[in-house]
């Protein structure tokens, strides 16, 4: 496993690699604009590279990093949510195999729930109101139906 370290007084992600024996060398650095939270996901149940989704507080909206295989990230694209995204949860929301995203919306009271294509492309698919303040989500099936959420 290698790490991805979110490190909010530089603006950054920092990525380091694993040489197998537990120690970890700097890889690449990717410069962001005043983050709050960190992810790591596969697009699909058939990708294998682990993608980076941040969140981008001070612009309100979520960025997509697509892992390259060699240590560096792409941006992808940004996606505007609500204001101050704290942060991300992944999960196949819509059961078409393909990992969806919510982000949790500090200052703006709510979640916003995204939709993945397939291809790294996520949509806003509806933003749910869900009281003063929310800090964090998760997607568990909990009435027992099938669906996550």
């Amino acid at each position: 496993m290698d790490l991805a370290v979110a490190v909010s007084g530089e603006n950054e992600v920092v990525i380091l690699k694993n040489d197998g024996t537990g120690s970890f060398t700097q890889s690449s650095t990717i410069a962001l604009v005043l983050y709050r939270g960190i992810l790591s996901l596969r697009m699909s149940m058939e990708m294998v590279r682990q993608n980076l989704v941040v969140t981008n507080a001070g612009s309100s909206s979520i960025s997509i990093l697509m892992n390259q295989g060699n240590g560096t990230f792409q941006p992808l694209s940004a996606v505007s949510v609500g204001s101050m995204p704290v942060k991300i949860t992944a999960a196949d929301i819509n059961g078409d195999g393909y990992i969806d995203l919510i982000s949790t919306n500090y200052l703006s009271n709510n979640i916003t729930v995204l939709t993945n294509n397939g291809t790294g492309v996520f949509t806003v698919d509806t933003t749910i109101s869900v009281g003063s303040g929310p800090y964090s989500t998760v997607a568990p099936d909990l009435f027992g139906n099938g669906w996550l959420i």
